[in-house]
Parts: structure tokens; sequence; C-alpha cells
């Protein structure tokens, strides 16, 4: 099974993901669309929508909300520590383990870790 890294540079962040959404919408002419946000990706969907008039919706689906000024890992209590000390050289976090969100069964942490 493949491994899934997430990405932690100082170089690419929010506003970059934020960005790079914004961009998509206006390049493909989207219009009142409905944006999904998952854990991390709530905090990209609310800048989003923020700085773009082509969101029609917003959906939180087990996602970070956040009030203006608030970052992810304050809002997840400074784990910052642990993904500093998970990152590797190219400042790329894995995942936490399935079993840390209560699944249990192996079926389902197989499909979660493909």
């Amino acid at each position: 099974m493949g491994e899934h890294y997430h990405t932690a540079s100082p170089n690419i962040g929010l506003s970059t993901h934020i960005l790079d959404i914004t961009n998509s919408l206006e390049f493909e002419d989207f219009r009142d669309i409905i944006l999904v946000g998952h854990s991390y990706g709530g905090m990209v969907i609310t800048g989003v929508a923020d700085r773009s008039d082509r969101v029609g919706k917003l959906v939180y689906l087990d996602a970070i909300v956040s009030e203006h000024g608030q970052d992810a890992f304050w809002l997840i209590n400074g784990l910052e520590q642990d993904f500093s000390a998970k990152a590797d050289t190219n400042g790329m976090v894995p995942p936490w383990p399935p079993e840390n969100y209560g699944a249990t069964d192996q079926t389902d942490i197989a499909w979660n870790l493909a």
C-alpha cells in the first residue's frame, strides 16, 4: 500500500491553497459552486469564499472552521511540534494512523491507507 503524506513546507501554506482554488474558479469560469472542505480543507474553503464571488455554498465535512486570525495548529491544540518531529527533510508529514480516529475494522483501516 502506498504511503500518503501531507505537505508541511514553509513555502506552501494556506494562502497558496486558497489562491490555487480561487484561480481555478476564475480560469474555469465556475459560478455558484458548492465547495466541500474536510479537515484542514475547511480553512481553505473559508478563505476562498472570502475572496471569491463564485462560491454559492460551503460544506464543512469534519472540518476545521476558524475565526479570522486563527491558524490550524492553534485550533488543534499546538500539534505543530508533532508535525515537525515527523516531517522528513522535504517537509512531508505522514498522516495519523486510522486507529487514532477510532477505526477498528481491518477492512476500513486498509481502505483508509490505500
